[in-house]
């Protein structure tokens, strides 16, 4: 379980360092926290092939929204401020 967390922490970090020097902006590759403590709940009962096919699954899933252009007009019409009250409530 801790390589497990500490992979996912470490490879955040190195992502977002390389992407950061790279298009010189702060970029945040993921928000593991809530990840983490959902996959420590979970974790005992699901085969780990089962939780890394997970992850490939939601990455390409993500991967595949965020390059069609799908979402834009959708997050457009988030107000600001609820977007920042979504935000709050996933880091507390």
């Amino acid at each position: 379980m801790a390589s497990w967390v500490g992979s996912i922490s470490i490879g955040a970090a190195v992502c977002g360092i390389a992407l950061s020097w790279w298009l010189k902006q702060p970029i945040i590759t993921a928000c593991s926290a809530p990840g983490t403590a959902l996959l420590v709940a979970l974790f005992p009962g699901i085969p780990v092939s089962d939780a890394i096919g997970a992850y490939v699954v939601a990455g390409a899933c993500i991967f595949t929204l965020g390059m069609s252009g799908l979402l834009d007009p959708i997050v457009k019409r988030i107000p600001q401020e609820i977007a920042c009250g979504m935000m709050v409530g996933i880091l507390f």
